[in-house]
């Protein structure tokens, strides 16, 4: 009798352990920048459908319940990167990359993980054919190329994907610089594992395998994934 009755506080202690631990791990803390725009700003339908992609990139399901990440407000995180891009940009001599500033932006926030997508180039051009051209009166030349930046303060890595389109042909819905900025955008969420390094902060039993349909581009330049360790 006696041996039970330890043995059955030893397991409610473990469970009491067990749930302190639980109710004391702190959530992930995630701050998702604005779009930083290097190129020309597209109007408001364009850009705000660029920004919902990155929102649904760090949705996680649930998390109102789980409450498994903190997302830091927008406003707060603009504001902290504006006040740090000017102390890294006149720092040193080098040019000034937004990579040198994650690290001290994640110390200003208090943030585990930030999300930095940046719009480097948007055009496009529209003037008459040539007559050459038996199905469009309009010949249409669009550019367009997105850098997507992601810093793990836990690791200390940096994760960078650039993706660039350019079309050079009949005016077309497909060789619009919108939608060449949409393909950029989408491949970049995807090839930077941005869907799935946020998936991973649910619990074991809720996690989800993220998967993306990756749209056929009319022209592709990639620069090759790069993972940079800071010590």
């Amino acid at each position: 009798m006696k041996k039970f009755l330890t043995g059955l506080l030893m397991l409610m202690l473990m469970m009491t352990l067990t749930a302190s631990a639980a109710e004391e791990k702190k959530p992930v803390r995630l701050a998702r920048l604005p779009i930083i725009f290097l190129s020309e700003i597209p109007n408001k339908e364009i850009r705000i459908g660029l920004e919902l992609k990155i929102s649904r990139a760090v949705h996680l399901p649930l998390n109102k319940t789980l409450k498994a990440i903190d997302y830091i407000p927008v406003d707060e995180s603009k504001s902290a990167m504006q006040d740090m891009w000017d102390k890294v940009s006149k720092k040193g001599r080098k040019k000034a990359k937004f990579q040198d500033a994650m690290e001290p932006l994640a110390k200003k926030l208090d943030a585990d993980l930030i999300v930095c997508p940046v719009l480097r180039r948007f055009s496009e051009t529209i003037f008459p054919s040539t007559g050459l051209s038996m199905t469009s009166e309009e010949h249409m030349i669009s550019n367009a190329s997105v850098e997507l930046i992601i810093y793990d303060a836990k690791t200390k890595e940096i994760t960078t994907k650039k993706e660039t389109r350019s079309y050079n042909g009949e005016a077309s819905n497909w060789g619009t610089a919108r939608f060449l900025a949409e393909d950029c955008m989408t491949t970049a969420i995807d090839k930077t594992g941005l869907r799935r390094k946020v998936m991973s902060y649910l619990p074991a039993r809720n996690r989800i395998d993220p998967s993306s349909d990756m749209p056929k581009a009319i022209e592709r330049e990639t620069v090759e994934h790069k993972t940079i360790e800071r010590q």
